[in-house]
């Protein structure tokens, strides 16, 4: 799939953003399914944190910006990866 990405790119920009479009959707529904999640487990959680508030909002933006951040980068690096992949020499390997 990605050999056939990068013939057909004309750029390595167009890559990169197939990529991150790809994964920005399902990223942002989970999130939002996580903290939906959070907020109707509110009892149980309320007992495991220790210093923290069941509804604390700079916590649940903290974490839901580091999750964000490591599936940007789980996504990115691969991208970048393969965007520097000669298309001929990689088509011609498989």
């Amino acid at each position: 799939m990605v050999t056939i990405t990068t013939s057909l790119a004309p750029a390595p920009v167009r890559i990169g953003y197939h990529y991150d479009s790809s994964t920005r959707c399902p990223v942002g529904r989970l999130l939002l399914i996580g903290i939906a999640g959070m907020f109707s487990l509110t009892q149980l959680l309320s007992s495991l944190l220790f210093g923290v508030g069941d509804r604390d909002a700079a916590t649940i933006a903290a974490v839901a910006g580091a999750l964000a951040l490591v599936a940007f980068l789980a996504c990115y690096i691969p991208a970048r990866r393969a965007a520097r992949v000669n298309p001929i020499i990689a088509l011609r390997s498989e």
